[in-house]
């Protein structure tokens, strides 16, 4: 199991993350999270100015990141 998919394992009991719980949880820079949803390579639900990323949404960035890294 590499780094990702032990990542992906440890968080799953999470529903959503914020983007500061994103960023912490996976050690980015919180305007990293944000650039990446601006991009369209994440996607978040914006609930008024707040946007919340989907464990799922949040799994099939980081599986896109790692094929994206070979």
């Amino acid at each position: 199991m590499n780094d990702i998919s032990r990542s992906i394992t440890v968080s799953s009991d999470r529903l959503g993350f914020g983007v500061l719980d994103l960023a912490r949880s996976y050690g980015l820079s919180p305007a990293f999270v944000r650039l990446e949803e601006k991009r369209g390579r994440l996607r978040g639900l914006r609930l008024g100015r707040r946007v919340i990323f989907t464990r799922e949404a949040v799994e099939e960035w980081l599986r896109s990141a790692e094929q994206g890294a070979r």
